[in-house]
């Protein structure tokens, strides 16, 4: 919380020294995951992260966590992911 947590979050959303960013830099580029892990030794927060979150949430609409847990898991592909999100129907946010 506050100015400590929101750098925090900027770092890892931007910054190619997160392993969080770097994975999903990765993924995006066409690596495995399996192959992305296989080559760290430091733990990569976000994969486990993203399944719990979308069993915790339930019914709340989270399409950006959901595309990212679905690419993790393997259920959907990058190309999916990305058609998926775009088509959505524009509204109010």
């Amino acid at each position: 919380m506050g100015l400590s947590g929101l750098g925090d979050l900027l770092l890892t959303c931007t910054s190619p020294s997160s392993r969080n960013f770097s994975l999903g830099y990765k993924l995006g580029q066409g690596e495995s995951l399996a192959g992305i892990l296989a080559n760290r030794s430091a733990v990569t927060e976000g994969v486990p992260t993203a399944a719990a979150l979308i069993v915790r949430a339930g019914e709340v609409d989270l399409p950006i966590c959901r595309a990212v847990a679905a690419l993790l898991d393997g259920t959907r592909t990058l190309d999916q992911v990305i058609v998926q999100l775009l088509s959505r129907p524009q509204r109010d946010e």
